[in-house]
């Protein structure tokens, strides 16, 4: 929808530009947090703690590791990253 928009204002009717992007997106490996393979729960469970900011921080931080390719969108992978990464 943002390409289209772009596309509009700069006046441009290139559907190959469209089709780029829309490859793009469908190549991603989560396109939402909500399909991401693990829960704000799950963190809580694994370090034992009550939740807090500290765990929309780490899932953010396991978003951006899904999507540049570290960790495959599996929670035992996730959780085996977390441990690899010190961070449980």
């Amino acid at each position: 929808s943002v390409e289209k928009v772009y596309l509009q204002i700069i006046g441009s009717n290139d559907p190959e530009s469209l089709n780029k992007y829309n490859k793009m997106y469908q190549m991603l490996p989560i396109k939402d947090r909500a399909d991401m393979d693990i829960t704000g729960r799950d963190l809580m469970n694994w370090f034992d703690q009550k939740g807090g900011p500290w765990v929309k921080e780490m899932l953010l931080k396991i978003e951006r590791a899904i999507l540049d390719g570290e960790v495959e969108n599996k929670k035992m992978n996730l959780k085996e990253w977390l441990m690899k990464c010190n961070q449980i």
